[in-house]
C-alpha cells in the first residue's frame, strides 16, 4: 500500500485579550528621584501571549514605556490596560530623600522687650521639595527651647537656627531690648500661609 496526502499549515492566531499580567506584582517602595520600570503582558484565555510591547497599552501613573518615575513623595496607583481589559493595580509608595535644606519661620530679623516670646517653626525638606518633618523635636535649636521657643530675658542680640545633622536653617536674629525699649527691627507674629520665599540654606 502507498499513502499519499497533502500537507497543509495552519496559523493559530490568539484569541481576544483576556487578561493583563503586570511585573513587579508585589507593593514597591522606592526614594523620591529615584525610576521603577514596569512591563504588561496581554494573554487571550488559553494563556496565548498577544502582546509584550509596552507601547501597546495605556498606562496609568507610569509613561509610555511603564516607567513610574514620579519625584514627590506619595502612594501611587500603577496599571497597564490593553482595549478594555485591565491589569491588577500594583501600589507604588514614593519616599522622601534625605534632609536637603532647612526653612525656619519667622525668617525675618525680630525685636522684642525682655519678658516676650517668639515662637519658631523649622521645615525639613529633601531635593525636591518633599517636607520631612516639622516637628519642633526633630531639630536642633540654637538659642531657643527644644520646641523652637524664644524666651531670653538678657538685653542682647542673638542668633536663632535649626540643624538636622549637617543641614543648618538660616540664621535669624532676634533682638531683646530692656523693657519699655523697642527698636526700628521688625516683628512677626502672624506667617502667611506660602512658604515659597522663605530663605534657606541648601546642602
Amino acid at each position: 500500500w502507498t499513502v499519499t496526502g497533502t500537507r497543509n499549515e495552519f496559523t493559530v492566531t490568539p484569541g481576544a485579550v483576556d487578561y493583563v499580567i503586570l511585573t513587579p506584582a508585589e507593593e514597591q517602595h522606592i526614594i523620591a528621584g529615584q525610576t521603577l520600570q514596569f512591563t504588561a503582558e496581554a494573554f487571550d484565555s488559553f494563556d496565548n501571549l498577544i502582546s509584550d510591547t509596552a507601547e501597546d497599552f495605556t498606562w496609568f501613573n507610569a509613561t509610555e514605556s511603564g516607567l513610574l518615575n514620579s519625584t514627590t513623595a506619595d502612594t501611587y496607583i500603577v496599571r497597564a490596560t490593553y482595549g478594555e481589559v485591565e491589569s491588577p493595580d500594583r501600589t507604588v509608595i514614593v519616599t522622601h530623600g534625605e534632609v536637603d535644606y532647612i526653612m525656619i519661620v519667622p525668617y525675618q530679623s525680630q525685636s522684642i522687650q525682655a519678658g516676650q516670646t517668639v515662637q519658631f517653626t523649622a521645615y525639613a525638606y529633601d531635593t525636591y521639595d518633599n517636607l520631612i518633618t516639622n516637628s519642633p523635636s526633630a531639630f536642633t535649636w540654637n538659642n531657643t527651647t527644644s520646641t523652637g521657643l524664644f524666651n531670653k530675658n538678657a538685653p542682647g542680640t542673638y542668633l536663632v537656627d535649626a540643624r538636622i545633622g549637617l543641614i543648618t536653617s538660616i540664621d535669624v536674629s532676634v533682638q531683646v531690648n530692656q523693657s519699655g525699649q523697642i527698636n526700628d527691627a521688625t516683628e512677626i507674629s502672624i506667617v502667611t500661609d506660602s512658604e515659597s520665599d522663605m530663605p534657606y540654606n541648601s546642602a
